[in-house]
């Protein structure tokens, strides 16, 4: 931050929720190494203002993604043993909306809406039978309780994490997300196991052991992960390209999570996309700096050593 030739850009959401136009609540690792930043300019005697320019970034698609859509569709209802239409024309089938895209992907949101409630209560059912999950409402998904239904869901597979790494339930969903990682690589990136040469075979087969538990505890708080910021209600308020693809985008790399297709498996291409940034206002780290000092004095800092570590991690 003192030296470098270029700023430095973080995402200071710290995880994608994969939605263009839901911003995720801050986290504030980025304002604390601002202000580390202001104290270490200090300490030099040099004058130089610290500032955070908040940038955002959102993408639009330029093509039609109608087709793309209805093939991904068909795979995802396919993989879930539901129903696929056959191929025809879905725009003609949509009277009364403007447009030729729109009027297909008005004929797709039934399709979409039905693969995401399947998904729904198939995972609702998966958690009272694996887990015990207290999960309330059986009855037909309405998009009136698929919100809350959906909360819920999240809720129940959260506790199946925290309560394999011995967790409590504290914060909102992404909070608790972010502790379950943290404690999960704990599991995994011990100390002790990084020298696996030292370790006899027994103590080797228990390390893995116990990473596998750890990396099976983390599978839950993945599935939850990409949908923390999914309201049930997204594309229904807001109907439009944007909205679909990336709702489907969510969609295709759950069920791909759940069939063991990898979760890494790249996300379907619907069609070309545009990225617009858009630049805020600076805000003045420096000014801030008083403030900052009253409000934090006595407050543990990480060495540049130990601070190295973490941003590796």
């Amino acid at each position: 931050m003192l030296d470098g030739e270029y700023p430095l850009a973080a995402a200071p959401e710290g995880a994608t929720n994969g939605l263009s136009d839901v911003l995720s609540p801050l986290e504030p690792g980025v304002a604390q190494i601002a202000f580390w930043a202001v104290e270490d300019l200090a300490q030099a005697g040099r004058t130089e203002a610290v500032e955070l320019v908040p940038l955002g970034i959102r993408y639009h698609y330029v093509e039609p993604i109608g087709p793309a859509a209805d093939r991904v569709l068909s795979g995802l209802e396919r993989a879930c043993g539901l129903p696929v239409p056959p191929p025809g024309p879905a725009a003609a089938s949509a009277p009364g909306v403007a447009g030729a895209e729109e009027a297909q992907l008005a004929a797709l949101y039934p399709r979409l809406a039905a693969v995401a409630d399947w998904l729904l209560q198939r995972l609702e059912r998966f958690y009272r039978q694996a887990h015990r999950a207290l999960l309330e409402g059986e009855g037909p998904i309405t998009p009136e309780n698929r919100g809350e239904r959906l909360r819920h869901l999240l809720e129940a597979a959260l506790a199946v994490s925290e309560t394999q790494l011995g967790l409590i339930a504290k914060g909102s969903l992404n909070d608790r997300c972010r502790r379950i990682e943290q404690a999960g690589w704990d599991c995994i990136y011990r100390p002790e196991t990084r020298d696996r040469q030292a370790l006899s075979a027994v103590e080797l087969g228990l390390a893995d052991r116990l990473a596998t538990d750890a990396e099976r505890a983390l599978w839950h708080m993945r599935l939850v992960e990409s949908f923390v910021a999914v309201s049930g209600t997204h594309v229904r308020e807001k109907p439009c390209a944007d909205r679909f693809g990336e709702t489907l985008q969510i969609l295709f790399s759950l069920v791909h999570r759940l069939t063991g297709d990898g979760a890494m498996l790249k996300v379907p291409r619907l069609g070309l996309r545009r990225a617009q940034i858009s630049v805020g206002e600076p805000i003045d780290v420096s000014a801030r700096r008083d403030a900052y000092r009253a409000g934090r004095q006595g407050l543990w800092r990480p060495s540049p050593r130990i601070f190295r570590l973490l941003c590796r991690a």
